[in-house]
C-alpha cells in the first residue's frame, strides 16, 4: 500500500462523513421546519380567533362609545334647555320683584314726605322753625 491508496482511503471516509453529517444537518433541519410549521399553524389557529374576537370587541366598543356620545349629547341639549328655562324664569320672577320694591319705595318716599310735613305744621315745630331762623347768621 502506497502513500496515494493510503490518502485516497482517508480522502474516501472524510467525504463519507461529509455525506453523513449532511445528510444528518439536513434531517434536522427538515425536522426543524416541520416544527416551525406546526407551530406556526398552531399559533394561526390560536391568534386568529383571538384577533377576531378582538376586532368585534373593538367595534363593539365602539358602538357603546358613539351611544354614550349620544346620551351625553342630550344631557347637553338638556343642560341648555334647563339653562334657558332657567333664565326665563328668574326673569319672570324678577321683574314683579323689582316693580313691587319700586312701589314700596314710592311709597316709603311719600310716607316720609308726609310724616315730615306734618311734623312741620305743628305749632311747635313753627316756633322751633322761627327760633333757628332768627340765630341764624346771615349771608352778607
Amino acid at each position: 500500500m502506497n502513500a496515494t491508496g493510503v490518502l485516497l482511503i482517508v480522502l474516501l471516509v472524510a467525504a463519507t462523513a461529509a455525506c453523513v453529517a449532511i445528510v444528518w444537518a439536513s434531517r434536522e433541519a427538515v425536522l426543524t421546519m416541520r416544527r416551525l410549521r406546526a407551530l406556526s399553524d398552531d399559533t394561526r389557529e390560536t391568534l386568529v380567533p383571538l384577533l377576531e374576537k378582538a376586532d368585534v370587541t373593538v367595534d363593539a366598543a365602539n358602538i357603546e362609545l358613539l351611544r354614550l356620545d349620544a346620551v351625553l349629547t342630550r344631557f347637553e341639549d338638556a343642560g341648555a334647555r334647563v339653562s334657558a328655562a332657567s333664565a326665563t324664569i328668574s326673569e319672570v320672577v324678577q321683574t314683579p320683584a323689582e316693580m313691587v320694591t319700586g312701589v314700596a319705595e314710592r311709597v316709603r318716599k311719600a310716607w316720609k314726605e308726609r310724616k315730615a310735613h306734618s311734623e312741620a305744621s305743628t305749632p311747635a315745630a313753627e316756633y322751633v322753625e322761627t327760633l333757628d331762623t332768627r340765630d341764624a347768621p346771615e349771608d352778607s
